[in-house]
């Protein structure tokens, strides 16, 4: 499986639907990473599957989030069934 690697724009509109864009950033876009809360460039901000592609989810926007790259590794492939 490759994957998928996700544009700026493409993440921008991530951080707009989750809510995540830092409101503080003047200069440059930064996004709140959910976890540990900290501001992030959103160049440097990763795609994380809520639900995992192996587990059914899709690329839908309810269904991604940006976590910085420490609070994604940490994540990796846990996913617990509501």
């Amino acid at each position: 499986m490759t994957r998928r690697r996700f544009s700026i724009e493409e993440k921008r509109i991530i951080a707009r639907y989750r809510n995540q864009m830092d409101p503080t950033s003047l200069l440059e876009e930064r996004v709140i990473c959910p976890i540990c809360r900290k501001s992030i460039p959103i160049e440097i901000m990763e795609v994380d599957h809520i639900k995992p592609v192996s587990k059914g989810g899709g690329d839908n926007p309810a269904n991604l989030r940006l976590l910085c790259p420490r609070c994604n590794k940490k994540k990796h492939a846990k996913y617990k069934r509501r």
